[in-house]
């Protein structure tokens, strides 16, 4: 929480849970029952599931965090009203709404207003995978300015860091499944020449 806190994005928490081998939910219920982990999923098979930042956020919004049974992320409460609880709270029902507080404001809070457009559709959109995408910038953002910390948010946000995704090919090999095809990214800071792949 402490880290949601001070800036650290899902993405970056995601991809340090992967780092240090930490299951995600499905897997870690797989491996309390026996059963093995991971399995198919977009078409494609996997020994286990790795943490994304749409799967951290599941669980950090969960009210399992506060002992409570859900079902479809809500509460399941029983004939009076109050929560069914299934164990022991990680945190408080202060703890945790503090922790909904900050990931409302991070989701929707900072975000600029958009500039208004002139409605058109853009004629050739394209798309890159979010883990892919913020570790590319997040690398770019290191090379360009030299800091060794761990950047935020905040800074890419106060920084004005932009990255451009240019139209690809549609389909692919296997090697699309490795990581973005850095000549189809320009990141930009605000002021500075723009870096190509």
């Amino acid at each position: 929480m402490s880290e949601v806190r001070s800036g650290r994005s899902l993405i970056a928490l995601a991809r340090e849970l992967n780092d240090r081998g930490v299951p995600v939910p499905r897997d870690r219920q797989a491996q309390l029952q026996g059963r093995r982990t991971g399995g198919r999923r977009h078409g494609r098979d996997f020994d286990h599931f790795r943490w994304t930042s749409g799967t951290l956020s599941k669980v950090l919004r969960s009210p399992s965090l506060k002992g409570h049974r859900t079902h479809g992320g809500q509460t399941v409460r029983d004939g009076a009203g109050a929560p069914v609880l299934i164990g022991q709270p990680l945190l408080s029902d202060a703890e945790f709404d503090a922790l909904q507080a900050v990931l409302q404001t991070r989701s929707n809070g900072t975000r600029r207003p958009r500039r208004p457009t002139s409605g058109e559709v853009c004629p050739a959109p394209a798309g890159v995978r979010s883990d892919w995408l913020e570790q590319y910038t997040l690398d770019c953002y290191r090379r360009a300015t030299g800091k060794e910390a761990p950047a935020t948010r905040e800074d890419l946000l106060r920084d004005r860091v932009r990255v451009t995704v240019a139209k690809g090919r549609r389909g692919g090999g296997p090697e699309r499944s490795r990581g973005p095809e850095a000549s189809r990214l320009t990141f930009t800071i605000e002021g500075r020449a723009p870096q190509s792949g």
